[in-house]
């Protein structure tokens, strides 16, 4: 539903708190996606990412690209009254900044996350998107199948997370699915859990877990991979890309996973 913000010209503070206030109003709502008109190049995929997180439990939720927080952020209605109270032009960063710990990591090949439209310039390239992951509908339609299952591969062992086997648990230690014959990995390093058609990666070591992705882009000077690490913290797994247990995964060395997310077998 348009809401017209008298309040608008006080900063993007004043205009989300309106917002939010209106949406109790009309009734509430359990979570809030919150966007930035001027930022046309994110992929719908991931606006469904944060929006399946927010559906999946999380308190607040955001892309990453590169290690750097990006846009839309998924905020849960347990924040409700924060934003209501929102003033000026700070926006939500106050409240994300205030409880990191509770915010979901999505790591994403998707640049558009960080670039927003300042001048008609910044329309033009580099940025570039093949037909294939442009969106043909509803910006918040999923593109991914209904049905998806993680690929785990270790030294040429292959292992699946799905329905079937919603909990991988990977380490230094014998006990664990995947073995990491490696010392930076902790004892019991990290566990991978399917949640409502997600696949989330929790942190439970003492020196961190990485995540590198790779990026999904039509620009060679832009094939790169963007990396954030966790410190007991969780991640949403998309695409493809390596995890690294103790060190970077950059190197693709005896510490990484590689993984995947495809579709399942009908």
């Amino acid at each position: 539903m348009p809401v017209e913000c008298a309040n608008a010209p006080r900063g993007m503070g004043a205009s989300l708190a309106c917002a939010v206030r209106a949406i109790t109003a009309a009734g509430g709502a359990d979570a809030y996606v919150v966007a930035l008109a001027d930022m046309p190049f994110i992929r719908s995929s991931t606006i469904a990412a944060v929006r399946d997180a927010l559906a999946s439990g999380a308190p607040l939720a955001a892309p990453y690209f590169r290690a750097h927080r990006g846009h839309p952020v998924g905020i849960s209605a347990q924040f409700r009254q924060e934003l209501e109270a929102l003033k000026g032009d700070e926006g939500a960063r106050r409240i994300i900044s205030a409880n990191e710990k509770s915010l979901l990591k999505i790591p994403v090949g998707d640049p558009g996350v960080l670039r927003d439209i300042d001048t008609p310039g910044d329309l033009a390239p580099p940025l570039s998107y093949s037909r294939a992951t442009q969106s043909s509908g509803n910006p918040m339609e999923t593109v991914q199948p209904a049905q998806m299952s993680l690929k785990l591969i270790y030294r040429a062992n292959i292992f699946v997370v799905n329905r079937a086997r919603p909990i991988l648990q990977m380490g230094r230690g014998d006990d664990n699915d995947i073995v990491v014959a490696s010392l930076f990995a902790s004892r019991l390093h990290a566990r991978v859990e399917a949640r409502d058609g997600q696949f989330v990666l929790t942190d439970l070591s003492s020196n961190g877990t990485f995540v590198l992705v790779d990026v999904e882009s039509d620009e060679q000077s832009s094939a790169q991979s963007t990396e954030i690490r966790l410190r007991e913290e969780a991640s949403v797994l998309t695409g493809r890309g390596w995890l690294g247990l103790g060190r970077s995964a950059a190197t693709h060395g005896e510490h990484s996973v590689r993984f995947a997310l495809q579709a399942e077998s009908a």
